[in-house]
């Protein structure tokens, strides 16, 4: 899972090696130390790579066009965060690419004979 539900209890670990127990994490991060607070931090071993706060995190998705609604459990809402990410999106070439493809193409056909 790319994203977790942080339980303000376990140690966090950022990518550049930095290690911080929960209070040292809150102490950084005030906001985290709210009650109604649900910290949301990156899967795995790294947790400190990524924080957010849920409620602006499901926003931030909604915005970009991610199926979240309103009645999603939190671990639904990271799983729909974390498939938009991992989308592929089709785009449709140029008009200059398809020209370069034809002249690339026709030159292609030139060699030959």
């Amino acid at each position: 899972m790319k994203y977790a539900i942080w339980n303000k209890q376990d140690t966090i670990y950022t990518p550049s090696g930095e290690e911080f127990t929960a209070e040292q994490w809150k102490e950084r991060y005030k906001w985290a130390k709210l009650p109604r607070a649900k910290v949301v931090v990156a899967g795995g071993l790294f947790n400190g790579a990524f924080m957010a706060e849920l409620e602006q995190f499901k926003d931030y998705y909604k915005k970009q066009g991610a199926t979240i609604t309103d009645d999603m459990t939190d671990e639904q809402v990271l799983a729909a965060a974390e498939a938009w990410d991992d989308r592929t999106v089709e785009q449709e070439a140029t008009s200059e690419e398809r020209i370069a493809a034809a002249l690339e193409f026709q030159n292609l056909n030139s060699l030959e004979g």
